[in-house]
């Protein structure tokens, strides 16, 4: 058994519409990356042999081979129901609540003006 063994939950929408997060990421034959999904839930799970060692969302979106960015998107991320602004340093923690909101850069211009 890993001495760390915890779970964060990933929400991600595009233009308000719920994007698939696949299973197996970080999973090849049997050969497991420590940040990792086992089905299509979102739920990212966190398994290393070092206690406290800890693990950032650009990590495993490393593992999953995408970007946190995207081109011509602004970035809203909420973190447990409350804003937060530091996606390149979010340390994955247990029970953790994680949604990424894109929406086109034109659409949030065109409700400002």
């Amino acid at each position: 058994n890993p001495a760390q063994h915890i779970h964060s939950q990933l929400q991600i929408l595009v233009d308000n519409q719920r994007q698939a997060i696949p299973k197996d990421i970080g999973i090849v034959k049997s050969c497991m990356a420590e940040t990792h999904t086992h089905d299509d839930t979102g739920e990212i799970h966190i398994e290393s042999n070092y206690a406290g060692k800890q693990f950032t969302l650009r990590q495993f979106m490393d593992v999953w081979g995408e970007d946190l960015e995207k081109d011509e998107y602004i970035l809203e991320i909420i973190i447990n129901d409350l804003p937060a602004t530091d996606i390149n340093n979010l340390i994955l923690t247990d029970k953790q609540q994680i949604i990424l909101n894109y929406t086109k850069e034109w659409i949030i211009r065109q409700a400002h003006d």
